[in-house]
């Protein structure tokens, strides 16, 4: 129970996956979903936001597949999960009907894959093994990918949990993104003041978001920051981390400070 109604989160190995209230499926209580929502909005018109053509890697608690659901009718959801299970959950416990979305059980590298005649608006990555993005998600092959099957105006999210001030993960992503995306920006709701683990928000497009700060146009009063310009001049240079490929996408060694620090914990 909470002041605002009801809600229940979704935990896997050491994240909570998502949030869904029982009544207001469109109430993002995270901040990192709510961003990724605020950033959709930013990047089309309200008229197109309303029939996006949307892909998600990962299901989990389907909190914002749901959001989407609720505030744009007129959108049309996939969604890649690789476990049925974690499907039967969001649906029997955590207040979600995938009725309308097109969900699809499997891989979702390989599902974008197969979808050869398709373009989707708007591609979202939100899977985790444990606190990483399994690494097939990550190299430049699937960025190609992801970038084959977007439209021309398309934006590409995805979301990191990496450690701060020197999120190496977050930095070699965004080296690997640069390869085929004009503007690559990582977000943050907050500016710790100390190190600690954090929820970094990614995205891509050609398209330039010109503002420093976003503050949210719907939901929950809040503002994030976009912090290219620190994170760059902070820590690990980036002519130093790898751009991610199939066959070099050393995972563990960027999120080293994660499993060996206290401010992973």
């Amino acid at each position: 129970k909470a002041p605002f109604g009801s809600a229940k989160a979704l935990v896997l190995d050491h994240l909570i996956h998502g949030i869904n209230h029982e009544t207001q499926p469109d109430m993002l209580i995270s901040p990192y979903v709510h961003l990724m929502q605020e950033l959709i909005l930013r990047h089309f018109t309200a008229e197109k936001v309303a029939q996006l053509n949307y892909f998600f890697a990962g299901g989990g608690a389907y909190t914002q597949p749901r959001a989407l659901q609720a505030s744009t009718p007129g959108a049309s959801i996939t969604v890649a999960e690789l476990d049925r299970m974690v499907t039967l959950v969001a649906q029997q416990e955590l207040y979600v009907d995938t009725d309308k979305m097109r969900v699809i059980h499997g891989d979702a590298r390989r599902i974008l894959s197969s979808l050869r005649n398709e373009q989707f608006d708007v591609v979202v990555t939100d899977a985790f093994h444990d606190i990483a993005i399994p690494y097939h998600l990550v190299t430049q092959e699937f960025i190609q990918l992801v970038s084959e099957r977007l439209k021309a105006d398309g934006l590409f999210i995805t979301n990191v949990v990496d450690a701060f001030p020197n999120p190496k993960m977050v930095k070699a992503l965004m080296k690997t993104l640069q390869q085929e995306f004009s503007h690559v920006n990582i977000w943050l709701d907050q500016i710790p003041s100390q190190p600690q683990r954090m929820t970094f928000v990614i995205s891509a497009s050609d398209y330039r978001i010109e503002q420093e700060v976003l503050q949210a146009s719907q939901g929950f009063s809040r503002q994030w920051y976009r912090i290219n310009t620190p994170l760059l001049a902070t820590g690990t240079p980036l002519h130093e981390l790898p751009v991610f490929s199939d066959d070099y996408v050393p995972v563990e060694r960027m999120i080293a400070d994660l499993l060996l620090n206290p401010e992973g914990l």
